[in-house]
């Protein structure tokens, strides 16, 4: 994927974003998750970007991955795409604050545990990832493509002896 010039949309957390004109939708995760929708017959697509992996009762915001995930998907069968056209990128879930429990008991490992077993239960196979880590990344979603470029922040540099 190129950065070439395209309309841009910044996702921030707790939306999602659905589009069928070539844009690139652009977001900053840590240990939030994005899941990436693309249709690759009608060269469209949509991310979400949710922040714990549960809402609340009474709370339906697309802050919660058990909300947006099925938000992202009804939006995409609402424009046209079903689901056996539909394939999934996930991206995040980074532990990028310390602690002294281990990495799978992180809210970042328990956002991306969520979205793999909501895309399977829905029958979106998963094409593309990028999980864990200790820092943050910028994703770059082309829905035209369906390339994502990721960048790393403050990556954490190696120390020399």
């Amino acid at each position: 994927m190129s950065l070439a010039p395209l309309p841009q949309i910044f996702l921030p957390s707790g939306e999602l974003h659905v589009g069928a004109a070539p844009i690139r939708i652009s977001t900053v995760l840590g240990s939030c998750v994005a899941v990436c929708l693309w249709d690759a017959r009608r060269r469209w697509g949509g991310m979400n970007h949710f922040i714990l992996p549960r809402a609340p009762a009474g709370d339906c915001t697309a802050r919660y991955g058990d909300i947006a995930i099925p938000q992202l998907i009804a939006r995409m069968n609402a424009a046209g795409s079903p689901r056996r056209d539909l394939v999934a990128k996930v991206f995040g879930g980074a532990r990028v604050l310390p602690s002294g429990a281990p990495y799978a008991a992180t809210i970042g490992q328990q956002n991306a545990d969520l979205a793999f077993r909501m895309l399977t239960e829905a029958g979106l196979p998963v094409v593309g990832q990028s999980i864990g880590g200790e820092e943050g990344i910028v994703i770059y979603f082309d829905i035209d493509s369906g390339d994502v470029l990721l960048r790393r922040v403050n990556p954490r540099r190696a120390k020399v002896a």
